[in-house]
């Protein structure tokens, strides 16, 4: 391997005659597979700009999944904004980003939870607070293909621009 001018150039173990290069991998991620094999990919990855809630609020005890708002999904991942699921298509370690504001109406604890194949997992919360308040999660976690994520909240859900989560592929197999 050797790099020129952010282009990467290899030879191939296969016989190919020359170098090879494959241009712009300063904007593409390399992969070399365990077979010698280098190919570029986009890692799968969605954006999910969340809807605001209506204007009823859970109780301090009652968790429910938010629905709504729309998704940008790119190879081969799913977001399903009907049951508020996503669902990563390879085994590998993604990163998830949720940044949401929550609303109480009364001193009432305000949550945010993030769930892996429908098991708590990581969650965030301000107790006996009454309104707005911005609620954050961020976690690296490898996953297996066809791991689901869900959020489920206690409180009114904010929409528009800060209403966002993203879930992107750091590494992995890129196989199911």
């Amino acid at each position: 391997f050797h790099t020129s001018y952010g282009d990467i150039h290899f030879r191939t173990r296969n016989g190919n005659t020359g170098n090879q290069t494959w241009e712009e991998c300063d904007r593409d991620p390399l992969v070399m597979h365990h077979n010698g094999h280098v190919s570029m990919c986009h890692m799968p990855r969605t954006i999910w700009n969340i809807a605001q809630s209506s204007a009823s609020y859970s109780g301090s005890t009652t968790e429910y999944t938010y629905t709504g708002g729309s998704a940008t999904d790119s190879n081969g991942m799913v977001t399903n904004t009907s049951n508020g699921t996503v669902t990563v298509p390879f085994t590998g370690v993604y990163q998830i980003c949720l940044n949401i504001g929550l609303h109480s109406n009364s001193s009432t604890n305000q949550r945010l939870n993030l769930k892996i194949n429908g098991n708590n997992y990581q969650r965030t919360e301000q107790n006996a607070s009454v309104g707005w308040h911005t609620h954050t999660i961020t976690h690296c976690i490898l996953l297996a293909a066809n791991d689901s994520l869900s959020f489920t909240c206690v409180g009114r859900t904010d929409g528009g621009d800060y209403a966002k989560m993203s879930v992107v592929m750091m590494h992995g197999t890129l196989t199911t």
